[in-house]
């Protein structure tokens, strides 16, 4: 197999994604300066180191930045947490093992490992800008109080994502790294007949999933027609401004997250070793041959 043609080849779409996360932080530049120069110019947020709100929507950004490097390396801390959580709960019905198949680094940069996560982001977002708590967490109570709900939930939203987004990206990172190691369990009894195997890391995902999937949609497309109403047409500018700004969010969350697809090909030696060395302290490092057979 030709592993220099399949570097040269990954190298090729990572720069291709780095080029498109390079836009997708120019949009959300621009984006920010309309912002700042159509929303009200008064004082916000609680804590607002400028008093400014142009300048505090740009202060929010770095943290979008840096939330797919944040959310990384907290993945670290919670995929161990997840590995003992299943065996925790599972451990009398299955067993646990390590799938033996050839060393395989062909990470696939693949749009959905950061789309679903965006989507994660979002949904979360969405749930915890309605709870008062959080509002009052970040808002003024002046503004509380004197402005509609939908704007009110935008603006909650502003710095609510960056957090989320950390979230995010450590959630699904977490289990990413339990899929790529290898990790399976079978049931106790039926591990030398047919039977079916799971990741461990691709069970959990399928649990996680559910949670960005068409819910999101469901939430996000009140938000949005709530928004539209709230704000009206008196602007035109500012309308179709912040129209085309959270109509495409999903997606410029997703480009904000191309880094994680670089730290997982790059950091893949390191970390599948790290996770067996976890998954050994648990008493997992039995190898498992999986003989897929065509009926």
């Amino acid at each position: 197999m030709n592993y220099n043609g399949f570097n040269n080849m990954t190298i090729s779409k990572e720069v291709k994604w780095i080029f498109i996360y390079l836009i997708i932080g120019a949009i959300l530049l621009i984006n920010g300066i309309i912002f700042g120069i159509f929303l009200p110019s008064n004082d916000i947020y609680r804590f607002s180191l400028f008093h400014d709100l142009f300048l505090d929507i740009d202060l929010f950004s770095i943290l979008y930045f840096t939330a797919p490097f944040i959310g990384f390396f907290i993945a670290y801390i919670i995929s161990p947490f997840f590995l003992r959580l299943h065996r925790t709960i599972y451990k009398s019905k299955y067993e646990y093992g390590i799938e033996n198949c050839q060393e395989n680094r062909a990470i696939k940069l693949n749009f959905l490992r950061i789309f679903f996560p965006a989507l994660f982001c979002i949904n979360l977002s969405l749930i915890l800008a309605e709870i008062p708590t959080i509002r009052e967490f970040f808002i003024k109570p002046s503004m509380l109080g004197s402005t509609n709900n939908a704007v009110i939930t935008m603006m909650t939203l502003i710095p609510l994502i960056g957090i989320t987004a950390i979230i995010s990206v450590a959630i699904f990172t977490a289990i990413y790294f339990l899929i790529d190691s290898g990790i399976i369990f079978i049931r106790n009894k039926e591990k030398e007949k047919n039977t079916h195997v799971q990741n461990v890391g691709s069970w959990i995902l399928n649990v996680i999933r559910g949670y960005a999937g068409i819910s999101v949609i469901f939430t996000f497309y009140q938000f949005h027609s709530n928004l539209i109403t709230a704000i009206g047409f008196s602007n035109p500018l500012a309308t179709y401004g912040t129209i085309a700004l959270w109509t495409s969010m999903p997606f410029i969350i997703t480009g904000l997250f191309i880094p994680v697809l670089s730290l997982l090909h790059i950091k893949y030696t390191k970390r599948k070793e790290y996770i067996l060395k976890k998954a050994e302290k648990l008493g997992i490092n039995s190898e498992f041959d999986i003989i897929i057979k065509k009926l």
